[in-house]
């Protein structure tokens, strides 16, 4: 939850906004190697500017990677960068805490609803404990009663349709794709009360296989695949392969394992490389 806080506060930092329309020169640092038809590479311009905080942020990571990793080998430097980036980032920032909402101020309607609801449930009882000659004049006072509640309710649903409308445009407008996505999402219900033990038990049971290191028998008929012509390639991915990842990632896609989401490295190519 601190990581996930720590990168809200970065994406939420006035010089940080992705649609930033301020006039800041592009330096050196947000270039790209571009490969063209004919073999050669050109470079340019990173996607949005950098504003001097990302040149601040871009420095300190810079620095602290050279300085703590150095000439290490390739698994302990993929082991420790998420961690690197990760605290100077919360260094920087700080975590951002939540704090409890406030409950929403209730209308002139929606307290008279509440005073109407008292009454007509107090004129029951009255009703109730009244005799024959009475009845009939509670019976008139509480009709009048719920035919003004009658009115204040429909009102107030037409209203929070209006509302629940405006809400829907304005979030469609502002990112469609995740707003199609929400509607086919199952709302989530229940809470895991089991511990990690009794859980892990329990997918072990499902799926492991008891004689699944028992050789098959042979099985006529059986066509074997013709052999790879290809050989697999294990490397690690270039730099090129991971800045064309990362151009085509979106902004705000979930992070990895280390918390670091793309907005970093779409926002600091030195980092990245």
């Amino acid at each position: 939850m601190q990581t996930v806080q720590c990168w809200r506060n970065l994406g939420h930092y006035p010089d940080f906004c992705l649609d930033s329309h301020e006039d800041i020169a592009v330096t050196e640092h947000t270039q790209d190697a571009v490969s063209n038809p004919d073999g050669s590479t050109t470079t340019k311009p990173f996607r949005g500017s950098l504003g001097k905080q990302w040149e601040d942020l871009v420095s300190k990571i810079v620095f602290k990677i050279d300085s703590l990793l150095g000439k290490s080998t390739l698994e302990h430097k993929l082991a420790t960068f998420g961690d690197i980036v990760y605290q100077t980032c919360l260094d920087t920032f700080g975590a951002k805490q939540h704090q409890p909402k406030c409950p929403p101020q209730r209308s002139k309607r929606q307290l008279e609803m509440d005073t109407l609801r008292k009454q007509k449930r107090k004129l029951k009882e009255q009703i109730r404990a009244a005799n024959s000659e009475e009845t009939n004049g509670l019976l008139v006072i509480w009709r009048q009663l719920k035919a003004r509640h009658s009115a204040l309710s429909r009102a107030e649903s037409a209203r929070k349709k209006r509302s629940q409308k405006r809400k829907n445009q304005e979030r469609f407008i502002r990112d469609p794709f995740q707003f199609a996505r929400q509607l086919f999402q199952q709302p989530k219900s229940g809470t895991l009360t089991s511990d990690r033990e009794e859980l892990e038990t329990h997918l072990k049971k499902i799926y492991s296989d008891a004689t699944g290191e028992i050789p098959l028998e042979e099985t006529t008929g059986l066509v074997w695949p013709a052999a790879p012509r290809i050989k697999f390639d294990s490397k690690p991915p270039s730099l090129q392969e991971v800045i064309a990842v990362v151009n085509k990632a979106r902004a705000k896609s979930a992070p990895g394992p280390n918390g670091v989401p793309y907005l970093l490295y779409k926002r600091c190519p030195n980092v990245r490389s």
